[in-house]
């Protein structure tokens, strides 16, 4: 009987041990339950989702980019990328040999067989081509090749290639912008992506009759730019004519609408491809690039995207002498009539020297402008004052950026105070020398001396619109502060006119426009001060001086044989100012004073030219209003006039032409020498080979042997030089040739 018990009890206490244990584990299954279902519901929900879901990003079109007149600049255009994947390759699944399809993409895509026969070993799913043409994407496909994929997009195209390549920049392959107005203004331009949910199942296929969802893109929204393309035609013409004609390093020009502040055009030549930024930008470079290593061809192409008028600093030589003139004159300190004194040098600083390119003698504020006279701008300088010189720096904004929205403007270098201002500094900075500036600094300066004194934030971009065009953002005119008085801004746009009329920016001048403006020249910095024969030659001019619409500047970087700025940049600026007016539709004034300070009507007087150089006859006849043609080819800068189709005095309509008539270059014919500098006139018989004597100071107001007369190698030229000579019937361009024996210590003074 107790036996029966005691196994009685081991089965009841079995049992219950089992039931306990059940009741543990249910309760651990509940609990677990509980977790799983109540307390982290929404997580393990959330990972079966996102294990069942896949997102993909819909790429957002970027927005276009117009002129203000709304011409394209940038646009979206479709493209393909093309893609072969070497898991087709694996276990033997593909029908076509890797060979096969080497040997077809090769054949359509340009791209090396063995490259591509590389990225099929890799196993994986390589892009082999971005940016395929439609066409070209359309064979592709057409060859059903299963390892071959074709993905089509679109690419950012540039219908004028490297016009205002540095204002535009350009898109990176992932479309994003690089450099200019695309990198500024990547953001707008952007959009914002959309997204494409869709449930797929373990093999990550789709599943059938899912629940989709998509999210549409916003669109990047196009920009207008203030950039006129018609006037930027005109500037890339200039720059690439000015650089070959010069053998210059590269030429930067900008206009700029002097009242608005407005960018209208900005050239810096050479200038690269927008399609292919990283192609050479022409023959030359491409050789050059030949050997270099892959670092050094890198930092080629930074190069090549840098934009000087906002990135790059220079010394910007006597242009600087308009801000002088400009504080000097706000600050009453001087007048346009009061007089100065130049010797041809400096000599009160201790231990430094500073030279003038001439002696002046006794000469007032206006002919110290006009004549570019280093020592009279020393002495206004030093009439300013320090701490008033300092200030009107900082006042027309130099020494900070001017807020334009470009990447990586500079803010070029001033002293750090007016206490750390020497006695040198003031001298040599009155003049532009030991200060760095940007070319869009100068641009914006001189708006402000022309516009009235407001220093405007010069400005890019008009607005923003959408693809309907609807506007929504506008980009207003800023103005950042009043610098000078209209009172004074009149009274420095005559002194500008009247460097234009008489003085070293006569090659700047414009039948029918009243222009203003100054040049400069000067030598560029180098590690261990300045060089011996490099230099920028520079002219900013306004136009029309009675009501100022554009401001226009012009850099020539490291020009061969003549560096001036008048007879290097001034040119160039005649032909953007006269274009740029033309196109905007500003009438000409048939009553505009001409040199001689008479009123020339639509109809003119033919200006004598005969035994005249080319150039000088060129020049004299363009500006009084008359074209001129030659037959001859043979001809260089020293070949003589013989004769022209209509006689001196004529009275003809405005844009007729005269014939000239041209010695051969090997004939020994005296040419007129009136109206040169001795410096001038040294240079060419110098390089004739030919000897002279002179007396007097000034300009050459006689001559022997006539000219039109012959002469032979050991003939010697005579010449009379008179300080007040003026030519009526010739009047010769001012080469501005630095006399050998005079040493300037900035040679930005002759410059001019």
């Amino acid at each position: 009987m107790s036996k029966k018990r005691s196994r009685k009890n081991i089965t009841n206490k079995r049992i219950t041990t089992f039931l306990l244990l059940f009741i543990v584990l249910g309760a651990l299954i509940i609990a677990r339950l509980f977790y799983v279902q109540i307390i982290k519901n929404k997580e393990y929900t959330k990972m079966a989702l996102e294990r069942m879901t896949r997102s993909e990003d819909i790429v957002s079109a970027r927005g276009d980019i117009y002129d203000r007149n709304g011409k394209k600049l940038a646009i979206n255009v479709s493209a393909s990328t093309v893609y072969v994947n070497g898991e087709y390759f694996k276990d033997g699944k593909s029908e076509y040999t890797k060979e096969q399809i080497a040997d077809a993409l090769t054949g359509l895509i340009g791209v090396n067989k063995e490259d591509i026969l590389e990225m099929i070993d890799s196993g994986n799913r390589v892009k082999v081509k971005q940016w395929v043409d439609q066409d070209i994407a359309m064979k592709i496909k057409d060859l059903g090749m299963s390892p071959i994929e074709v993905v089509d997009g679109t690419r950012r195209f540039y219908p004028y290639g490297n016009s205002a390549s540095h204002l535009i920049g350009f898109t990176n392959i992932d479309n994003v912008g690089q450099y200019g107005v695309e990198a500024s203004y990547n953001v707008e331009l952007s959009g914002k992506p959309g997204k494409w949910l869709k449930s797929v199942d373990a093999n990550n296929k789709q599943m059938p009759l899912a629940k989709e969802e998509v999210f549409e893109p916003n669109d990047g929204m196009s920009l207008v730019l203030t950039m006129d393309k018609s006037i930027q035609e005109i500037v890339d013409s200039v720059a690439q004519e000015t650089l070959e004609s010069n053998g210059a390093d590269k030429v930067s020009i900008i206009v700029q609408d002097t009242k608005t502040g407005d960018i209208l055009a900005m050239a810096n030549y050479p200038e690269y491809n927008l399609n292919f930024p990283k192609e050479p930008i022409n023959d030359e470079q491409k050789k050059d690039w030949e050997g270099l290593s892959d670092e050094d061809i890198v930092n080629q192409w930074y190069e090549n995207w840098r934009n000087f008028a906002v990135n790059d600093i220079y010394e910007p030589g006597s242009t600087f002498k308009i801000i002088t003139a400009a504080s000097a004159l706000e600050e009453n300190v001087t007048n346009p009539n009061q007089h100065y004194y130049c010797t041809g040098y400096i000599r009160d600083i201790p231990g430094e020297i500073l030279s003038c390119i001439d002696t002046h003698g006794d000469l007032t504020l206006k002919e110290g402008l006009t004549k570019s006279c280093n020592s009279t701008f020393v002495q206004v300088g030093r009439e300013l004052g320090v701490d008033n010189f300092y200030r009107y720096i900082k006042a027309f904004g130099f020494g900070e950026k001017t807020g334009i929205r470009l990447p990586s403007e500079q803010s070029g270098i001033i002293p750090k105070s007016a206490e750390s201002i020497k006695n040198v500094d003031l001298a040599t900075m009155s003049y532009g020398h030991g200060i760095a500036v940007t070319p869009i600094q100068i641009v914006s300066a001189t708006s402000a001396i022309a516009n009235g004194g407001k220093l405007m934030v010069p400005r890019v971009a008009k607005e923003l619109i959408n693809n309907n065009g609807a506007v929504i953002e506008s980009f207003p005119v800023e103005v950042k502060r009043q610098v000078i008085s209209e009172s004074t801004s009149k009274t420095m746009l005559e002194l500008m006119h009247n460097v234009v009329e008489e003085g070293s920016g006569r090659n700047a001048k414009v039948v029918g426009f009243r222009v203003g403006g100054k040049t400069g020249t000067a030598t560029k910095p180098v590690a261990q001060g300045y060089s011996e024969n490099e230099y920028n030659a520079s002219f900013v001019g306004v136009a029309p001086v009675d009501n100022p619409k554009i401001t226009v500047l012009v850099i020539v970087d490291n020009p061969k044989g003549t560096f001036w700025g008048s007879t290097v940049a001034a040119p160039a600026a005649q032909k953007v100012i006269e274009g740029s007016l033309e196109y905007l539709g500003v009438a000409r004034d048939d009553k505009i004073e001409n040199e001689n300070g008479t009123l020339s009507t639509a109809n003119v007087a033919v200006p004598n030219v005969r035994n005249m150089f080319i150039g000088d006859a060129g020049k004299k006849l363009t500006n009084s209003g008359i074209k001129y043609s030659t037959d001859y080819v043979d001809i260089d800068d020293y070949t003589v006039v013989e004769n022209q189709s209509i006689e001196p005095g004529e009275i003809v309509p405005n844009g007729t032409i005269v014939d000239l008539k041209l010695y051969s270059v090997n004939k020994k014919i005296v040419p007129s020498m009136l109206g040169k500098t001795l410096a001038e006139a040294k240079k060419i018989l110098d390089e004739k080979g030919i000897a002279f004597e002179s007396e007097g100071e000034g300009f050459i107001s006689k001559q022997e042997p006539e000219p039109g007369a012959k002469y032979q190698d050991d003939t010697i030229f005579k010449f009379t030089l008179s300080e007040d000579y003026v030519d009526e019937d010739a009047t010769p361009i001012n080469l501005n040739i630095k006399d050998d024996n005079v040493k300037v210590q900035d040679d930005s003074a002759s410059g001019d």
